[in-house]
């Protein structure tokens, strides 16, 4: 997934969007106008014109207090399957300041489908990490006592 872009305000004051992955043709644009929805629909609450094909595009931006981001429209979608289903659970990794950080919220999401919930996860980071890195779920190795306090093996 490509890193979400940033506006910015050009020359003559006008907020402007480069666009690395356009939702619409799946080209990189540079410079586009972004236009702010007088009456938001959400979670759209901007829109740009897709200079390819002539059509709107909704994105969200919001404010984070260090300057304005954008959601990437691909999580957008994730949370609004996730959202359509009624029960489920999300959780987000990112680094904040070399430190991991995660945030979690689950809705109706039953208690009994989090260890398997946690393998499907193990199960697909293995896939993506590959074999350099060992999965979370295993033991590193056979566990034995490190002192042997009866003199007995």
């Amino acid at each position: 997934m490509e890193k979400p872009s940033l506006p910015t305000v050009d020359a003559n004051g006008n907020v402007v969007l480069d666009c690395h992955f356009c939702y619409a043709c799946d080209a990189m644009h540079n410079a586009l106008p972004l236009h702010a929805y007088k009456r938001s629909v959400p979670p759209w609450s901007h829109w740009y014109t897709c200079p390819t094909l002539g059509e709107p595009v909704s994105l969200t931006i919001v404010t984070d207090g260090k300057g304005n981001v954008e959601i990437a429209n691909s999580v957008l979608r994730s949370l609004a399957d996730a959202t359509r289903c009624g029960r489920y659970m999300v959780a987000i990794w990112y680094l904040d300041g070399g430190k991991i950080m995660m945030t979690r919220t689950t809705c109706e999401y039953p208690q009994g489908e989090f260890a398997a919930s946690v393998r499907l996860l193990d199960s697909d980071l293995a896939k993506e990490a590959g074999p350099a890195l060992p999965t979370i779920m295993q033991p590193a190795g056979e566990r034995r006592p490190t002192i042997n306090l009866f003199g007995k093996q």
